[in-house]
């Protein structure tokens, strides 16, 4: 399979999240190795993982995901240094694993989610 990022983004009111959930649970079907996270949880565990000197090691059992969904990203605003994990892992497995992303915030605003200094880098996600 093919690493590839697909993004579903809108209004709330649509129903993003049971797409992902689908293409996941398909994906499951066919044998794949699948990872639901919110966002924010996503999040909550990176900066885990880096306090507890354990970031190399989540990375990498990620890479051996075939696909990670991401849900209701910008739904809540991150810290500063959760925005920088959540677009170093985004990075980390670019082209590496299929990644799902829902949001409702439109693609010219990501930088209120990952911060201005990394808006020049987006269209490599």
């Amino acid at each position: 399979m093919k690493p590839n990022t697909a993004m579903y983004q809108g209004a709330r009111r649509l129903p993003y999240t049971h797409v992902a959930t689908g293409l996941g649970m398909a994906a499951c079907r066919q044998g794949r190795r699948v990872r639901f996270y919110g966002a924010a949880s996503v999040v909550n565990e990176l900066l885990m993982a880096q306090k507890e000197l354990r970031l190399t090691r989540m990375l990498g059992q990620l890479r051996k995901l075939d696909v990670l969904i991401l849900d209701e990203l910008g739904f809540i605003p991150f810290t500063k240094d959760g925005a920088h994990l959540l677009f170093q892992m985004c990075s980390e497995l670019y082209e590496k694993v299929s990644i799902i992303i829902t949001t409702n915030v439109r693609f010219a605003d990501w930088n209120s989610v990952f911060g201005e200094s990394n808006t020049a880098r987006y269209p490599t996600l």
